[in-house]
């Protein structure tokens, strides 16, 4: 939710206190009015007023995002810019609720004098994504429950969240085979950043050893391999091993049970690794579409939840079943002791 401010319509913008900052929100469409006060900050998600309210139909049907729900903000003392940093915290974790990019291109800003400002920007973050994940009755909960999370964390850790939901969104979007890729890096990612580098095991170290100490035995024969390209092509062969290790801590540090949500992790490798080096699904998977649907919408599932419980939600959400959505509690998917 960035971009450069392309065109500002305003009357001298006002002294003292902001009364009211709004901002028409692009794909909420699914947001029922929300009223939360969170560390003296007013948070609203209404109907519009003075403009019209567009649903998730008729924006498929023009093919691109349309506003839908005023996001209103009041806080004391609050600025233009800490307005606008407040808007984005809320359209990012309403992004991941909603499975839908959620923006502003419009801001209008209200000052007790009677003085108003309207901002025009050209934001990104906006397209179609996987669904509605957490149900609308239970957003104001998430709400609470996510935004001062979100907010307790680094820049750094922001960043990164905020491009995994983009990439959870283009998942939703274009060829089955790349969807597959987006989501898949995706979770590599989070489990690099969010889970300490694994150890293979002794019996997997040991194979390791002998096979470089083989590699060792055949160069010192002659003067092959002096670019060291075989000794990488063993080290590569344990690359999977370790980072598969490093996707079950991921889900496992986070209670959440890979059985239960039905991500298969070395299916879903299979098919990232074709998709990455040849540019289509392995024979099997790709012949048969509802198998690689499958694979996508779980690995999108388990994205999703891995978000969710870090943000500290536990509540209610739409889980997957054989042909449609229905309303689950997350502990339906977590580790059972």
């Amino acid at each position: 939710m960035t971009g450069p401010v392309l065109g500002v319509h305003a009357r001298t913008a006002g002294s003292g206190e902001i009364e009211k900052a709004e901002f028409p929100l692009t794909g909420a469409y699914y947001s029922p009015s929300i009223s939360v006060w969170l560390s003296n900050w007013s948070i609203s998600i209404e109907n519009p007023v003075h403009w019209a309210s567009h649903t998730s139909w008729e924006a498929s049907s023009v093919g691109r995002a349309l506003e839908s729900k005023v996001l209103s903000l009041r806080s004391p003392g609050a600025t233009l810019a800490d307005c606008w940093a407040k808007a984005k915290c809320v359209a990012t974790i309403l992004a991941l609720a909603l499975g839908q990019g959620v923006t502003a291109h419009r801001q209008f800003y209200n000052w007790s004098s009677g003085k108003s400002l309207e901002i025009w920007r050209q934001t990104s973050g906006d397209q179609n994504g996987p669904g509605l994940l957490v149900p609308p009755d239970k957003l104001t909960e998430y709400i609470e429950i996510a935004l001062p999370t979100w907010e307790s964390w680094s820049t750094e850790k922001q960043e990164l969240v905020a491009r995994v939901i983009q990439y959870l969104n283009m998942s939703h979007n274009g060829v089955l085979d790349v969807r597959i890729l987006y989501v898949a890096q995706a979770l590599e990612a989070l489990s690099l950043e969010w889970v300490k580098p694994q150890k293979i095991g002794a019996e997997l170290e040991q194979l390791k050893s002998l096979l470089k100490a083989a590699w060792k035995r055949w160069r010192s024969d002659s003067e092959r391999d002096p670019s060291g390209f075989w000794a990488g092509r063993i080290s590569k062969l344990f690359e999977w091993p370790r980072l598969r290790l490093q996707l079950e801590e991921l889900f496992r540090s986070r209670h959440l049970s890979l059985a239960s949500i039905g991500l298969e992790l070395d299916v879903l490798k299979k098919a990232r690794d074709s998709v990455a080096h040849s540019g289509i699904l392995p024979g099997p998977i790709g012949k048969n579409p509802c198998r690689a649907l499958d694979i996508l919408q779980s690995a999108q599932f388990g994205l999703q939840l891995l978000l969710l419980s870090e943000l500290g939600y536990k509540g209610t959400v739409f889980g997957p079943t054989d042909k449609w959505r229905e309303r689950k509690e997350l502990g339906n998917y977590t580790i059972q002791n």
